[in-house]
């Protein structure tokens, strides 16, 4: 007995679901949006990035040892020096230039190590 009303009952459910979501899902087309999308108030402006958010975004992308360098190149570009793993797994210094405004990295250049005779 079970069997038969679990065979029936599903199909059941599934129609009457279908039907909920048709009834209550406001027609789009018929009264269009009322208010403005969120992209029209965009004046193109972010808020930049501190220093510490940058350092925490270098840490995701598995940046360690990070140092910022006291110069700026410009208004929200940050200088610094890291280190990361290469595939050998030999840490690798760098210098980093990143953007804060648009939260990227702009640069990434090797740091060549002079050695010492």
């Amino acid at each position: 007995m079970f069997a038969q009303l679990n065979r029936l009952a599903r199909p059941a459910f599934a129609a009457l679901a279908l039907a909920l979501v048709a009834v209550s899902a406001p027609p789009v087309t018929a009264g269009g949006l009322q208010g403005k999308p969120i992209f029209d108030n965009y004046d193109g402006d972010y808020d930049c990035q501190s220093v510490k958010q940058a350092i925490r975004y270098l840490k995701k992308r598995n940046y360690k040892m990070i140092e910022k360098l006291e110069k700026e190149a410009e208004e929200g570009i940050y200088l610094f020096s890291a280190k990361k793993k290469n595939a050998e797994h030999v840490f690798i210094p760098y210098y980093i230039t990143y953007d804060a405004c648009d939260r990227e990295i702009v640069s990434r250049t090797p740091i060549k190590e002079e050695k010492l005779l």
